[in-house]
């Protein structure tokens, strides 16, 4: 790593979706709520719909309550929670459409039919609720658009041709415009630096977690943080082609490709709700017309459709997922929703950033040289004196790994904007920065190795040093418990020098990484990667990963990360521990294979009772036990997960 200055290099045009606006702005209950989604409101009348539900299911089982009075009550709280799905799932049927809306209908209507009329308001009700919550993580999700849009600023400082500042508009700002950015302002279009030196926050765009030291001639892109310098720019991009702005595009394009995949349920529903459907009505009808026994073939018709009734698969399959999610809950991790757990338990290719994700995003001191005489002891001690007043993320690192044996303080403390300091410590003027302040200020460092920082007393250089990521203390394990867990591939993308890319996948144990990506790159390289090898997980940290964790099957946010990365994530790690990530891996494995095994149970209990009851063997009970039965069994099976 160094402070030098750099040119960062210019972002190329990503083409995105014409629809991201739609997107964005369509009603994120989907079509089951048609007509209940408002701006602020929005999720409010389910919710308020389930409690009064859930009231009047409690209401039911008032002894107090005659027969007739159990089944209204619990009707109208089966109504209440289900008409919106129902409603849609009578429309989508007449449509000869099939889905996890159709499977409540016939659910309800089923157990209606033998007057089980309170579990017909449970499984409404449940079903609603998960409805609701998926829906509320939607939004949640959604929200991250809003949130990246912070890190563009809507005003800029231009330059008039009178030689006036004035504050406008940044989207009137036209290409070849002059503006200035102060001192902690956000650079709100891309352009180059054409007077003034200045160090610039880009971890909003790279990840990078040093400054980059930018000058006359530098390009810089919007969405990086100026320094205590101010700069004076010419535009080379519009405020819609500049970088934030192609960040918060990727993402809403991300969004919108990954909001089309199918739940496991709907894609059960499609083909098991016509087929018993059919089943039932052929059974029920065809020989009757044949054979003229209306009652015989009837009965049999309807046991079918009893015995075929899906509760257990409607009301246990999502129960699993909520146990699942539960019990991550409890281990500190989050998840979004049900689809986002069946993603991290098939997918078996694991995508990580670097900083502040494989490392911590602080920096330690790797390496101390000394050149003309001058020894390690003294140049630790100026160095200390010098940065200790220091807010760059080099002088912390000297601080606190110096710190600790020396208590030295330089007076006269100056920042200078050519990326570093100066200051006087007893007789001796120490000069401590970037190879270019130490070449601006006539300090020779021909022949000298490339380091983070350098030291010159007196106008001699007297030595560098080195920095290096830390690298949290559980990458190496999360990058070799994954590999047991059957990842076939594990990657690193960074927008990171090489140099440091590469020494945090050696010690990681990662074989393969790309480095000095900037985020359209990143996100271009997760696709390829996706082509190639199929579903990824991709787990990171920063705003500039909010388009990749957007993209990826399963974006995971480390917790200390910043707050549009962990909106753009589907599940959310919290704290600080990486290897969580294996563990959310395994419980979510566990949650789908308990999942399915319901699936499978239910199904092979009901086949056996449908190809009875065809034959004429299976009495309506045992029709009622392939449904009530089955449904109390696969219930039990799921809340194994909270254990």
């Amino acid at each position: 790593m160094k402070r030098e200055s750099v040119n960062v290099g210019k972002a190329y045009k990503v083409n995105v979706n014409e629809s991201n606006n739609e997107a964005q702005t369509s009603c994120s209950c989907d079509t089951i709520y048609s007509g209940q989604c408002n701006e602020e409101g929005k999720g409010r009348l389910p919710i308020y719909t389930l409690v009064i539900s859930a009231a009047l299911l409690a209401l039911s089982f008032l002894p107090a309550l005659k027969s007739t009075g159990v089944m209204a009550v619990a009707a109208l709280s089966a109504l209440l929670a289900g008409y919106p799905i129902i409603l849609n799932a009578f429309r989508k049927t007449l449509k000869f459409e099939f889905d996890e809306s159709t499977l409540l209908m016939l659910s309800v209507v089923a157990a209606f039919a033998i007057s089980e009329f309170r579990e017909a308001a449970a499984i409404a009700m449940f079903f609603r609720l998960g409805e609701t919550l998926e829906d509320y993580a939607s939004r949640r999700s959604r929200k991250s658009i809003s949130d990246i849009a912070k890190i563009r600023p809507e005003t800029a400082n231009i330059k008039t041709a009178d030689g006036k500042i004035e504050v406008v508009n940044a989207e009137q700002i036209e290409v070849g415009s002059t503006i200035i950015v102060m001192p902690h302002e956000s650079i709100p279009l891309d352009g180059v630096v054409t007077h003034g030196q200045s160090s610039v926050d880009a971890s909003a765009l790279t990840g990078e977690s040093l400054p980059v030291e930018v000058s006359e001639g530098s390009d810089v892109m919007s969405g990086m943080v100026n320094g205590s310098s101010s700069i004076t720019l010419k535009t080379t991009a519009v405020f819609e082609d500049s970088a934030a702005s192609r960040i918060i595009e990727m993402v809403e394009s991300a969004v919108e490709r990954k909001g089309s995949s199918q739940r496991l349920i709907t894609r059960f529903a499609k083909i098991y709700t016509p087929v018993v459907i059919a089943l039932g009505v052929s059974i029920g009808v065809i020989p009757a017309i044949i054979t003229g026994d209306w009652h015989t073939w009837i009965y049999r018709g309807l046991v079918i459709l009893v015995a075929s009734c899906p509760c257990a698969l409607v009301l246990s399959v999502p129960l699993g997922f909520f146990a699942g999610m539960g019990a991550a809950a409890r281990r500190g991790i989050l998840v979004k929703g049900g689809r986002f757990v069946e993603a991290m338990s098939k997918t078996r290719v694991a995508i990580f950033d670097k900083t502040g994700t494989l490392t911590t995003g602080e920096q330690k001191v790797k390496k101390i040289n000394v050149y003309n005489g001058f020894t390690k002891h003294q140049v630790k001690e100026y160095a200390l004196a010098a940065e200790r007043f220091s807010e760059h993320p080099i002088a912390k690192s000297i601080v606190k790994e110096f710190g600790k044996t020396s208590t030295a303080y330089a007076n006269n403390f100056k920042e200078l904007a050519g990326g570093g300091v100066q200051a006087n410590y007893g007789e001796h003027t120490i000069l401590c920065g970037s190879r270019k302040l130490m070449v601006d200020n006539s300090i020779s460092v021909l022949g000298v190795d490339k380091a983070a920082m350098y030291l010159a007393v007196d106008g001699v250089l007297a030595g560098s040093i080195e920095v290096e990521d830390v690298l949290r203390e559980d990458a190496k394990k999360t990058v070799e418990d994954l590999r047991k867990l059957g990842f076939k591939k594990i990657l690193m993308l960074s927008g990171d020098s090489e140099e440091n890319v590469k020494e945090a996948a050696i010690g990681s144990g990662i074989d393969e990484y790309y480095a000095q990506l900037l985020p359209e790159e990143k996100l271009e390289k997760l696709l390829e990667i996706k082509e190639k090898h199929g579903d990824v997980i991709f787990v990171g940290d920063g705003i500039n990963d909010a388009p990749v964790l957007a993209a990826a099957n399963a974006g995971v946010a480390m917790g200390l990360g910043a707050n549009a990365a962990m909106q753009a994530a589907d599940v959310v790690l919290t704290g600080s521990v990486l290897n969580k990530l294996v563990d959310a891996v395994k419980l979510f494995s566990r949650t789908m294979s308990i999942v399915r095994f319901n699936i499978l149970f239910a199904v092979a209990i009901k086949t056996v009772v449908l190809i009875l009851g065809a034959m004429g063997l299976a009495p309506m009970w045992a029709a009622v036990f392939a449904d009530v039965g089955v449904l109390i069994i696969t219930v039990v099976n799921a809340s194994r997960l909270l254990r």
